[in-house]
């Protein structure tokens, strides 16, 4: 198993990178996320890698994150969910909001990817769900605001929903507000839309 692969970035491309490392360049398929946050070329790399082997190929996947790496390898070990699948997923949502349309059952957003159907993304949330577990922070490093949110940031989703938004669009935009928790659904309320409109 190939782990990491460390050398120069010798193309970037979409959907792919190539890395040399001791004269062997090695094709790596990224998301597009991927490929921006990755300086330019020529420059040292270092890419966390996931080596897929079908009967017709083998292919590497690249990752700048461990958190990013075990998504992926989470969301390939759902029935019907390859990695084709799975890069369409991370491209669609970031890390922040897979985890908000998991924890919220959010299905129109992760329906959003391309070859994904609501009956796929519901299934990548049970299986997500038994993989990661709600503990107050959010599983890859910032404040998340689920179902075990304060009464007035359920509310306020609750409210923006009925207004049309995703529950992965409300949480974002109630995440930006400096003392959510603290405020009443009223003001919240009030401080979410003009983030969304901001």
């Amino acid at each position: 198993m190939i782990s990491y692969i460390k050398g120069v970035l010798t193309e970037k491309a979409e959907g792919y990178i190539v890395v040399e490392t001791s004269g062997i360049g090695f094709e790596i398929r990224v998301n597009s996320d991927t490929v921006s946050r990755l300086p330019g070329v020529d420059s040292e790399v270092k890419v966390l890698t996931h080596l897929q082997v079908t009967e017709n190929e083998r292919v590497l996947y690249g990752f700048l994150t461990q958190m990013e790496k075990d998504t992926f390898r989470h969301l390939i070990g759902v029935n019907s969910v390859g990695p084709k699948g799975a890069l369409a997923v991370m491209n669609t949502l970031n890390l922040t909001e897979l985890t908000d349309a998991v924890m919220s059952n959010d299905v129109k957003s992760i329906s959003k990817a391309p070859g994904i159907g609501a009956k796929t993304a519901q299934k990548i949330i049970i299986e997500l769900k038994d993989k990661l577990t709600y503990t107050g922070e959010m599983l890859f490093g910032e404040t998340v605001f689920g179902d075990t949110g304060t009464d007035s940031v359920s509310e306020t989703a609750e409210a923006l929903e009925s207004l049309g938004f995703s529950r992965t669009e409300a949480l974002k935009a109630i995440r930006k507000i400096n003392g959510a928790e603290a405020m009443d659904t009223e003001d919240l309320l009030k401080a979410a839309l003009k983030a969304m409109k901001g």
